[in-house]
């Protein structure tokens, strides 16, 4: 009974040695495709992200401003 058995987890651990060629494409395919979805998002947050940025920027410039204007005063 023990013999079987080995033999039959050895029979296992060959056919589950990894991924198959066509299981790679299938994963391929959609992360091509949820990229394609993705891809003009992904724009969209990187003009508002600038845009962000550059009012932030404005911002401490004219704090920076103000407070050497106090400091001079």
């Amino acid at each position: 009974m023990k013999r079987h058995w080995h033999k039959y987890q050895a029979k296992i651990r060959k056919s589950n040695k990894g991924f198959t060629l066509l299981e790679l494409l299938v994963v391929v395919g959609i992360i091509g495709v949820l990229s394609l979805f993705t891809a003009p998002y992904m724009s969209i947050w990187n003009n508002r992200s600038s845009f962000e940025n550059s009012v932030l920027y404005f911002k401490n410039i004219l704090n920076t401003a103000k407070l050497e204007s106090l400091n001079r005063n």
